[in-house]
């Protein structure tokens, strides 16, 4: 049996947790409607998607930007400032 991969960054202060499939984590409990849509390099430009980052991440290369996701069916930004910057992401493998 293969061993799983999870993910995971820190934004906004908090780190969060991704399985193979982008799902977001608490506690080894990963939500089946709450998923890492991708990662964008530039402010308001169109996101590497999930599939695409998860490649990324496991040949080791750095992946950082910002965060989009689809929580209950819905894509969104994650705007707002963080320290009076937007929240930027760096996702690393776990494992």
């Amino acid at each position: 049996m293969a061993k799983k991969k999870y993910y995971a960054f820190y934004a906004r202060g908090r780190r969060y947790t991704l399985n193979e499939k982008g799902e977001f984590g608490v506690d080894g409990v990963f939500s089946k409607t709450w998923k890492l849509s991708g990662i964008s390099s530039r402010w308001n430009s169109r996101p590497i998607m999930w599939e695409d980052v998860k490649k990324k991440l496991d040949k080791n290369i750095k992946v950082q930007g910002y965060v989009y996701d689809i929580d209950h069916g819905t894509q969104r930004f994650w705007g707002g400032l963080w320290l009076g910057k937007l929240p930027k992401a760096e996702l690393w493998r776990i494992n």
